[in-house]
């Protein structure tokens, strides 16, 4: 037992020493969470020259987070976005899946971070498969996010994510990206500090090469809910 309270001790001893003398921040601004969860769903329109089609569908994304630090500045989220289109037009279909995890750095509104990406990529063309494929990659994120008033706040985030290692199951080529993002809304406080309302627009360009090299453009509207936790 004694053995135990000693290590418990000098486990305590060390976080002290390696964190801020407080960890977790009592940052009073609204716009940064200690813990959070977002939720979001929107109609998109998908303009694709992989398989030479337009067409609109829906898009479903969902991210957890948290900040730490003293002014709560240092950020980890890890952010879940797909995306599933059928092209009506020649029985095309394209589905797109991207895990992004960004740590960032917050000095005041703003912040600047890095991004490790894990990315899936299905194109289907009139019947005939084009690519399956997965890969890795990273890159960088910036932005701001800050409060218009005691009940609402406002947000613009810009990334761009290359893949570096992209493998398809037959053994095709594939390269894929910069993919970049720029996703501008706005945060309605439903509740005091728990429950945020969603309403934003994201404009997505994504360059890939198959036999050809091709840009994909993806415009969505998009709406959801932030869940926050402050302590």
């Amino acid at each position: 037992m004694f053995f135990q309270r000693h290590q418990l001790s000098v486990l305590i001893a060390l976080v002290s020493m390696l964190l801020p003398s407080n960890v977790f921040g009592r940052n009073s601004d609204r716009s940064v969470p200690t813990a959070f969860a977002t939720v979001e769903g929107g109609a998109m329109t998908y303009k694709s020259e992989m398989v030479e089609s337009n067409d609109t569908g829906y898009g479903f994304a969902y991210s957890v987070g948290f900040y730490a630090g003293a002014e709560r500045n240092l950020g980890i989220i890890i952010r879940n976005d797909s995306t599933s289109i059928s092209f009506a037009l020649n029985d095309s279909k394209v589905e797109n899946t991207w895990l992004d995890s960004t740590i960032r750095y917050r000095m005041g509104p703003f912040y600047l971070g890095g991004i490790i990406s894990n990315m899936t990529l299905k194109v289907n063309q009139a019947g005939t498969e084009l690519r399956d494929s997965t890969g890795s990659g990273y890159g960088v994120n910036a932005g701001m996010q800050f409060n218009l008033n005691r009940n609402s706040g406002m947000y613009l985030d810009i990334s761009s994510v290359s893949i570096t290692e992209a493998r398809d199951v037959e053994k095709r080529d594939i390269t894929v990206g910069p993919r970049t993002d720029a996703d501008l809304g706005m945060v309605f406080h439903l509740t005091r500090e728990t429950l945020d309302f969603m309403l934003g627009y994201r404009y997505r360009t994504m360059a890939v090469k198959l036999d050809e090299s091709y840009s994909e453009l993806v415009t969505t509207t998009y709406m959801g809910f932030k869940f926050n936790l402050f302590f």
